[in-house]
């Protein structure tokens, strides 16, 4: 097998997301390819391989509008509403402990007058 045999290989591994080397969910570039295929980062330059360089940019440009892209971007600002949320129910729980105080206050006052009067 060639060397660009292998990069391509690689290639589609990472595409199809079943890699050998590289993690799950790495996206297509230049250096994910190039680890995948046992080689060093930045060993594929345009110069050397143009045909899989252009493949490689297009598989960059498929995930970038791809569903999978949208999905972490809905899932980036889901985390961001989870974590507002999760600010906004802990204000409430604070909120909600200051007026239970204020009322066993307020029913200790009612009692006290109650005392005094009977």
């Amino acid at each position: 097998m060639s060397i660009e045999e292998e990069y391509e290989a690689a290639r589609l591994r990472i595409k199809k997301n079943k890699p050998l080397i590289v993690p799950k969910f790495t996206k297509v570039s230049y250096d994910s390819v190039a680890l995948e295929a046992g080689k060093k980062e930045g060993s594929i330059r345009k110069s050397r391989y143009p045909e899989l360089y252009e493949r490689i940019t297009k598989d960059k440009e498929e995930y970038e509008t791809s569903e999978v892209n949208e999905c972490k971007v809905l899932n980036k600002r889901y985390r961001k509403d989870i974590e507002d949320y999760k600010v906004r129910l802990s204000e409430m729980y604070n909120r909600e402990l200051m007026l239970l105080k204020r009322l066993e206050e307020l029913e200790n006052i009612i009692e006290n007058f109650n005392k005094r009067n009977f």
